[in-house]
């Protein structure tokens, strides 16, 4: 199977969930839903391993790029977080409701950097093997 023919057949097979999903919550049965749903995940799944692509996925600067974005994106989004905490955690005279907000974000913004940290340690000895 080529491209345009996958693009083809990816293109019917969301039609149609969208079509079954439309007419199962219409009906209300949340069953169907599921049904639909998962019928149409496993169908893209068939199609697409029988998809060869005929295009180069990825490189090794792709990859490297990939994974310089995703650290700095945990890295931003850790910081927000500490801060968003810390303010939150200041104004627990003004905004009591909100300082257990803040200390949920505190310690999930530990947490996300202490789980970078030992996915980086893990990866880097395992490629120096």
């Amino acid at each position: 199977m080529d491209t345009k023919q996958f693009k083809l057949v990816k293109l019917i097979i969301v039609i149609a969930m969208g079509a079954g999903l439309g007419g199962a919550v219409a009906l209300n049965a949340p069953l169907i839903v599921i049904a639909v749903w998962f019928a149409g995940l496993f169908a893209l799944l068939v199609f697409r391993k029988r998809y060869v692509s005929d295009r180069v996925e990825a490189d090794e600067m792709t990859n490297m790029i990939a994974g310089r974005a995703a650290h700095l994106t945990i890295v931003i989004a850790s910081v927000f977080l500490a801060v968003v905490g810390i303010v939150l955690i200041a104004g627990r005279e003004s905004l009591p409701a909100y300082e257990m907000a803040g200390y949920t974000m505190a310690y999930t913004s530990v947490g996300l950097l202490l789980l970078l940290y030992i996915f980086v340690i893990y990866f880097y000895r395992k490629m120096a093997e």
